[in-house]
């Protein structure tokens, strides 16, 4: 398994993952959530290459122009290649893929140090105590500091607020 570096030059992958995120136009404006799997992750490429091929064969239609760069389609589905770069032999369209943290394939990696709120993220938002314990039995080095509070699990604890189903009392108008 291989895949092209950020200069040009093959590089093997370490491991395949998912990463679950959203396609964004180049403002970073999220368009749809979206979950690539098998992505090759290489700890020495910053970018990531996406066939706009594989796209097509999943029944996506493509149009585009020298303005507003190549544009995806399916259903209710856009997905936007509109970051424009300018090269001595034409034009490359790039797309924007913001993702979370969120990494579905856990894989351990001694050789670096993570931060524990990363930890809490690849292990699936489990407590400090789950984290830092199940990060020992992984092999992981956690770099040194507290843990932040999550937006994803503070998010998940106001949508958990308690509400009455049924209301015993009449309502005063």
């Amino acid at each position: 398994m291989t895949t092209l570096g950020q200069h040009g030059t093959v590089a093997m992958a370490s491991k395949l993952v998912n990463i679950c995120g959203h396609w964004c136009d180049q403002y970073g404006d999220e368009l749809v959530p979206a979950c690539s799997t098998n992505v090759p992750y290489n700890p020495k490429s910053n970018f990531n290459l996406a066939g706009i091929g594989l796209f097509l064969q999943c029944g996506f239609t493509m149009i585009g122009d020298d303005t507003w760069g190549i544009i995806l389609q399916k259903g209710s589905i856009v997905i936007k290649f509109d970051n424009k770069i300018e090269t001595p032999g034409g034009v490359i369209w790039c797309g924007y893929y913001k993702h979370g943290c969120e990494v579905a394939t856990v894989l351990g990696d001694a050789q670096h140090k993570i931060l524990v709120n990363q930890a809490h993220c690849f292990l699936g938002h489990l407590d400090e105590n789950c984290t830092q314990h199940i990060d020992e039995l992984l092999g992981w080095q956690l770099k040194v500091g507290e843990m932040k509070p999550c937006e994803a699990c503070s998010v998940t604890k106001a949508w958990q607020v308690n509400v009455n189903k049924v209301c015993n009392s009449e309502s005063k108008a």
